[in-house]
């Protein structure tokens, strides 16, 4: 038993605690966070004016902020599109956002800090825990996707100063809605601001679940051993402060049925419906499953509701959610590009059948022997990086979702309990449909919302006997915090890696030790490579953050005419020159190991070291 303390105190980061800097960037970027939220709120009184009835304080603290950030996100998406991407425009916006909600109303700024400290001082707790739970977003930009193709996308618009299609990406034609939120970190060079943007929609999200519930009068316990599983759940720890987008398709997901429910008991709201539906409108145009949901959306919103109250939001909406895709459509005509042109035999700019296949295998999950029906749900609480499911666990929450189908029989008393059921429900099939791989896995806090109201109802119409209602709850929360390994296993983990600050430390942090491609980057541009040179980099095209971040753009990915797989065929046929210039670049550079005969390459050595040759064109 000591020797177990031993290790988990020894597993500990402890240098952390003691370094001022530590406590300082942090700090910085809270207060820039707070300040984001703050404008945001602002924001929000453009549409709904503080007379709004909200049923709770967190229910008006969280639409707010929802609907503050959809705005921003929408209004930096048209300066971008219309080539206004630079610091004068962003701060001008915001200026014209902040003097319209002054005219709308005068006691703005005074509402503003009232309900911030009322949220605050209410909520102080959870503030602490969540404020604990920023340690990572401090780490430099190191997993894969962020690196290779989430914010150098962004810092490509941000040195341009508009949003352009680049065909050197991973996705050139895609949904960009959060991505254009991200420019702000850009603005105020900050990664630990994009970093803590996701952090803050697991924050907002966590919130959204108490207010949610406690629209549909809850038990207290209940809210908070809900909003608490999600925050704790595995899956959602290890994405909480990285600038991916898994976290806010939570959120985004989880407001979209929230707006569209307070929509429709207040349906003769005009500014409430405007609001819905521009924060519905954001979350299809975060990532192009949101296209999946339109029908359902349109469903939700009409359903049992006179046309003519629901006309101005699918006008809004329309507008609005269809930008992204609109522009797909007038790019390469299709509007989730390769998608349909693929499946109709038509051309794609960016794609050919063989890639979309490459990158449709990737997403394939192989089961093996294992059974769908018995084993799959045991591998929801148990998953691991190695495992079909590919990433961390969620919890048992998720086995008992199915039970809460058992909610449609009192449909007749509980008003919205199908919407918040068919919209739980096509999450999951989307999710199946599309890749049911765990990171994607989205509708967590829908299905945490749905087992929460089945045990409230289990509570009130079966449970009698106190002593049976304390175990019933005690069983519960066991059942919702369960995990293989067991939850607080990953949360430490938020806690085992030192910060690193000098310049060596985060390049061996971000090579997993090793720190020599990293020193080979600092080094380029002493060794003559000029600036806004672009490089193919064979097999390293993860780091593109890092050569954009030095002036230096990269080529070569998986897929289309510049990939690895195009890059061997020419190296075989010994016409590596000619596809390299066929690719526009200036330089190459590869791992020295992963090639034995570079005299066939015909190129000129420019830079070399003992793990990497750069050669010139």
């Amino acid at each position: 038993m000591i020797e177990l303390i031993k290790r988990n105190i020894n597993f500990i980061a402890w240098d952390n605690f003691l370094n001022p800097y530590v406590y300082r960037d942090i700090s910085i970027g809270l207060i820039e966070i707070l300040v984001f939220v703050s404008i945001s709120l602002i924001v929000s009184y453009i549409y709904i004016s503080k007379k709004f009835k909200y049923n709770s304080l967190v229910e008006e603290f969280v639409f707010r902020t929802t609907l503050g950030i959809s705005t921003i996100g929408f209004s930096i998406a048209i300066l971008g599109l219309l080539q206004f991407i630079n610091i004068f425009s962003f701060i001008s916006l915001l200026a014209i956002f902040i003097i319209f909600s002054y005219i709308r109303n005068k006691m703005v700024f005074n509402d503003l800090f009232l309900l911030l400290k009322q949220i605050f001082i209410k909520y102080k707790w959870l503030w602490i825990l969540f404020i604990i739970n920023t340690l990572p977003s401090l780490l430099p930009v190191y997993r894969y996707d962020e690196m290779s193709y989430h914010l150098p996308y962004v810092m490509k618009w941000f040195e341009q100063g508009k949003i352009f299609v680049d065909p050197t990406m991973r996705y050139p034609l895609y949904t960009f809605n959060f991505h254009c939120v991200e420019l702000i970190g850009f603005f105020l060079n900050s990664t630990n601001f994009n970093h803590l943007l996701s952090w803050l929609t697991g924050v907002l999200t966590t919130f959204a679940i108490i207010a949610f519930l406690k629209r549909f009068n809850i038990k207290k316990f209940i809210i908070y051993i809900s909003a608490l599983a999600f925050f704790f759940t595995p899956l959602v720890q290890r994405y909480l402060n990285l600038a991916y987008l898994d976290v806010p398709i939570m959120f985004f997901m989880l407001m979209a049925l929230y707006s569209i429910i307070l929509t429709k008991k207040n349906i003769d709201n005009k500014r409430l419906v405007v609001s819905t539906s521009i924060i519905v409108a954001f979350f299809v145009g975060i990532k192009m499953t949101g296209a999946l949901f339109v029908p359902l959306i349109f469903i939700l919103i009409i359903f049992k509701q006179k046309l003519k109250k629901t006309i101005l939001f699918l006008i809004i909406f329309s507008i609005f959610g269809s930008i992204w895709y609109v522009r797909n459509i007038v790019i390469n005509n299709d509007p989730i590009p390769p998608v349909l042109n693929i499946k109709f035999n038509k051309p794609d700019i960016y794609w050919s059948k063989k890639d979309f296949q490459l990158q449709m295998n990737d997403l394939k999950i192989d089961r093996g022997d294992s059974n769908l029906l018995f084993d799959f749900p045991l591998e929801l609480i148990s998953s691991n990086i190695n495992s079909y499911l590919r990433d961390f666990p969620i919890m048992g929450y998720a086995l008992l979702y199915p039970f809460s189908l058992i909610l449609l029989l009192y449909l007749k008393n509980e008003k919205y309990i199908l919407d918040i059921t068919i919209f739980t429900t096509y999450s999951i099939a989307v999710w199946f449909i599309t890749a049911y791989l765990i990171r994607y896995a989205h509708f967590i806090p829908l299905i945490i919302i749905s087992v929460a109201l089945l045990i409230n109802k289990i509570d009130k119409k079966i449970l009698v006997n106190k002593y049976v209602k304390y175990v019933f709850y005690l069983v519960v929360t066991l059942l919702f915090f369960t995990s293989k390994p067991l939850f607080i296993s990953f949360y430490k983990n938020n806690y085992s890696i030192k910060i690193p600050y000098s310049k060596q430390e985060i390049n061996k942090f971000i090579g997993y030790g090793d720190s020599s491609l990293f020193n080979f980057i600092d080094n380029m541009n002493n060794k003559g490579i000029k600036k806004n040179s672009i490089i193919y980099t064979y097999e390293l095209n993860q780091y593109k953050y890092y050569f954009q971040k030095q002036g230096y753009y990269i080529v070569g990915d998986n897929f289309r005419k510049c990939s690895f797989n195009n890059f061997d065929d020419n190296v075989k046929k010994n016409k590596l020159k000619k596809f390299l210039e066929k690719c526009k670049v200036n330089y190459l550079l590869i791992v020295t190991s992963k090639f034995n005969d570079i005299e066939k390459f015909d190129l000129v050595i420019k830079y070399k070291t003992d793990k990497y040759i750069l050669f010139e064109l």
